[in-house]
């Protein structure tokens, strides 16, 4: 579900209401007019440079724009050129004429004589039988006339029978193309007076056959027969229509490890298949792919964990789109190598792109981790659900997931899985779940994306319809009631993704330094079949589309809470001296999202002492002797680092009973104080200083003693509490002092 360049776009005003927090009412301004942008990073990639100009390509096979040639019949001027009935002088040969010309000023004219016929041109393609080839041509057909063109198998036996006709392709007078030839008859339009181009891709390895018309693919077909020859016709004296700037090159061949884009793999096959039926491609291995330095980065790429991407091992494929919805992954199929390997099996990552080179691709879809097993300990396929659009070309790169630190790079073998789904219209589209997560609080500097889980299975967005179509994400002060198209709330409402036709979840960052008050924001999913775009508007976000013919379908707005910056807990305690369990802790507390709003019910305690000791409270009664410790934290959302603390909480009265005399003196002190210790028997003696914090400030190892004097320096402390604790043979006593300067 994932992504793309779509900016979303809004201006949040002043003095939306109220916002209840905790059941408490305040009153703040929303954002001063702030202005957010939302990215879903659509990747626009330039793949390879500029096509090498025919004449300068070493693969080429034929380049002719006739303008070497005379005005007149044309097939005794070129060995590639040969009547229907394989006589170059023949009166149905085609001739060059000035009349029109794409380029320079002579080009082939296909016509009818009076009764003579009409003219029957082959040009020789070499009986091919393997290989890649592409055909194209710029085409002109005056208006009101029409034109026909086929493919022969055999150049040097045209006609022979129907099986010699790989396909065959009518331009109507009307301005209606149609290829019935081969079946199902595939139609469109194609413009009259103008020159139009024709580019045919016969991938005779794969079996595969392509036809793009003005640079739109129009017909992607199994084509399982040779290349011969192909026919330009004349049928009645409606025909007329003129051929320049002929090109026929040899392609590379596609292979299975290439990191070219200009080689992908056709997929075509696999596509436009029976609805659930899964269609597997054959075994594929990156193991020895190359690096290609043309090679973009993909949206939903994370490889070392939080990127960059490392884009090292990459495959490429291509497939033409019908309109359908596909699910398209990696699967293990037959693998004996499976990428990834035990640790991080079927470790794939894809991205979709649409164009009709290498030169110019726009990211539709892109997929780190599909977790197919809902285990991604198991399985790091990946995979993507998107709606296809008919006369489009798209290229799929497949990149094994890689890492620098540690050094990682998941090659081996996998399969390309395509399934047909159902296709949606306006009356079986829904809006599925989704759940918000840390109790919809984003934190500062974090990311809507980060607590927003879609649950794809519901959403059925709908393809068969026309106009805008797909899913987008509303921001509102309000919930959106079902049968509400949200900007019809006014100045409730926020802004909106634009519709895609696919699942995704929708990028918020909470980081503009205007937010000074929590805020509550709702989000809501909309489904739309129909729409259509308001006068002047170009691009479907949901303020941009008017729903008035359209079905569209509202999901449940939930709520979420914005957490402006917070200062860092601090804190500090003063205890009183426990006589048995009579002791206390009195606590203060500093910073967080309760300072923040001057709330503190806010603030979250969790106590823990001797003997099992839990509490929730800020202040403690009630303690035995003992020390105390507490971890503070925002009540809502966690959005500032938890702080902790010890308190101590000791007795003046329980002494170690081979104690005879303790005494701690002058108290309060102004920095010197005198201990006094006398005991009935020698131990070892350790004597610690504690400020009211808990927080040890001095030691003193006095070794094994049965008396001790000592004057002890505290001046350098500051005025407060202090704890004086005498560690006696695993025994303690304890006298509180205060210093006063």
């Amino acid at each position: 579900m994932q992504v793309k360049n779509i900016f979303w776009r809004f201006v949040i005003p002043n003095n939306v209401g109220s916002l209840t927090l905790n059941n408490k009412s305040m009153n703040k301004p929303f954002f001063n007019k702030l202005f957010l942008s939302f990215s879903f990073a659509m990747l626009l990639t330039s793949l390879l440079s500029a096509q090498t100009p025919c004449a300068n390509n070493p693969a080429k096979i034929i380049c002719d724009d006739f303008e070497t040639y005379n005005v007149g019949n044309l097939s005794p001027q070129a060995a590639h050129w040969i009547p229907w009935n394989l006589n170059d002088g023949s009166a149905v040969g085609a001739e060059v004429s000035t009349d029109f010309a794409s380029n320079g000023t002579k080009a082939m004219k296909v016509k009818r004589d009076g009764n003579t016929g009409g003219d029957d041109q082959l040009l020789k393609l070499g009986n091919k039988t393997t290989g890649r080839y592409e055909l194209k041509w710029k085409m002109y057909v005056p208006a009101g006339k029409a034109a026909y063109i086929n493919v022969q198998t055999d150049e040097n036996n045209p006609g022979a029978s129907n099986a010699n006709f790989a396909f065959q392709m009518y331009f109507r007078a009307n301005g209606k193309y149609d290829m019935d030839i081969p079946t199902p008859t595939v139609s469109g339009d194609y413009a009259q007076g103008q020159w139009i181009s024709l580019r045919f891709v016969f991938d005779l390895n794969n079996n595969i056959g392509k036809l793009f018309l003005n640079n739109n693919i129009a017909r992607s077909w199994a084509y399982t027969q040779n290349l011969g020859a192909i026919n330009f016709y004349c049928d009645d004296a409606s025909y007329l229509f003129y051929v320049d700037e002929v090109e026929y090159v040899q392609l590379t061949n596609a292979v299975f490890n290439a990191d070219v884009c200009s080689s992908a793999v056709d997929l075509s096959l696999l596509f436009g298949q029976a609805v659930d039926a899964p269609q597997t491609s054959a075994l594929q291995d990156n193991s020895t792919a190359t690096v290609d330095a043309a090679d973009g980065l993909a949206s939903c790429f994370k490889d070392n964990l939080t990127g960059p991407a490392v884009i090292n091992n990459s495959m490429w494929y291509t497939f033409a789109g019908d309109g359908a919805p596909y699910f398209i992954q990696t699967v293990p199929c037959t693998a004996t190598n499976y990428i990834g390997g035990q640790d991080s099996p079927g470790d794939t990552q894809l991205a979709i792109y649409s164009g009709n080179d290498c030169s110019n691709l726009t990211e539709v879809a892109c997929n780190e981790d599909l977790f197919e097993d809902n285990d991604p300990a198991t399985d790091f396929r990946a995979g993507v659900e998107f709606q296809t659009q008919p006369g489009t070309n798209y290229y799929m790169m497949v990149d094994g997931w890689s890492s620098t630190t540690p050094a990682i790079v998941a090659v081996g073998q996998y399969c390309v899985q395509v399934t047909r789904k159902p296709s949606v219209t306006c009356d079986n589209a829904t809006v599925g779940t989704y759940n918000l997560t840390n109790d919809g609080v984003i934190c500062w500097n974090q990311n809507l994306t980060g607590i927003l889980e879609v649950d794809p299975a519901g959403f059925k967005l709908p393809d068969g319809a026309t106009g805008v179509n797909g899913l987008s994400w509303a921001l509102t002060a309000q919930p959106v009631a079902q049968g509400v198209w949200p900007p019809s709330l006014g100045n409730a409402y926020f802004g909106g993704t634009q519709f895609l036709q696919q699942i995704f979840e929708v990028s918020f960052a909470n980081n503009d330094p205007q937010l000074t008050q929590p805020v509550q924001v709702y989000v809501t999913p909309v489904v739309i079949g129909n729409g259509a775009l308001l006068p002047g508007q170009t691009q479907s976000f949901m303020e941009n589309v008017d729903p008035t013919n359209a079905c569209f379908f509202v999901g449940a707005s939930k709520p979420f809470l914005l957490i402006p910056e917070t200062a860092e807990f601090n804190a500090s305690a003063s205890s009183t001296v426990s006589n048995g369990n009579n002791g206390s802790i009195t606590l203060s507390v500093e910073g967080g999202l309760a300072a923040l709003v001057g709330d503190p019910s806010l603030y979250s305690f969790s106590w823990t002492g001797p003997n099992g000791f839990t509490a929730t409270t800020q202040n403690l009664s009630g303690l035995a002797p003992g020390a105390y410790t507490v971890e503070i934290r925002d009540f809502l959302g966690g959005c500032t680092p938890p702080f902790s603390l010890t308190v101590s909480v000791t007795s003046d009265v329980d002494d170690p009973a081979f104690v005879r005399n303790l005494a701690v003196f002058p108290n309060p002190t102004t920095g010197l104080l005198n201990l006094d210790l006398n005991l009935e028997q020698a131990v070892e003696l350790q004597v610690e200083v504690f400020n009211a914090m808990g927080q040890m400030v001095q030691q003193i190892n006095a070794g094994n003693v049965s008396s001790y004097t000592k004057a002890l320096d505290l001046s350098a402390f500051s005025n407060g509490i202090y704890l004086i604790r005498f560690r006696m043979d695993g025994e303690t006593a304890v006298r509180r002092v205060t210093i006063q300067k």
